[in-house]
């Protein structure tokens, strides 16, 4: 997983990056993060510990998507809530499994 770890909070930065510039979300890099959180969900699962850079990205997308909610319209509002629901699964398996 250590690997990983740059690439996972490039992603993140990149997400929170285009939210915040209410830019288009490109397709391939949510799905990037989408298989990162998977494999940090299988990588944590049955784990006491998650490591606080972990925590505090995950916590920092989850508030920029929260947020972003508030701002945005339409089909842009449905695409940033489906990619907070799902975000949000991933949190909770990370945190509570």
């Amino acid at each position: 997983m250590s690997n990983n770890k740059f690439d996972f909070n490039e992603l993140i930065i990149y997400v929170v990056e285009k939210i915040r510039l209410a830019d288009e979300l490109d397709e391939s890099m949510i799905n990037r993060l989408y298989e990162s959180l998977d494999k940090a969900s299988a990588f944590y699962e049955g784990e006491q510990f998650i490591p606080k850079l972990l925590a505090y990205d995950l916590l920092v997308l989850h508030d920029n998507l929260e947020g972003a909610l508030g701002s945005y319209s339409g089909d842009d509002k449905v695409k940033i809530s489906n990619i907070n629901s799902r975000i949000n699964d991933y949190i909770e398996k990370i945190f509570l499994n």
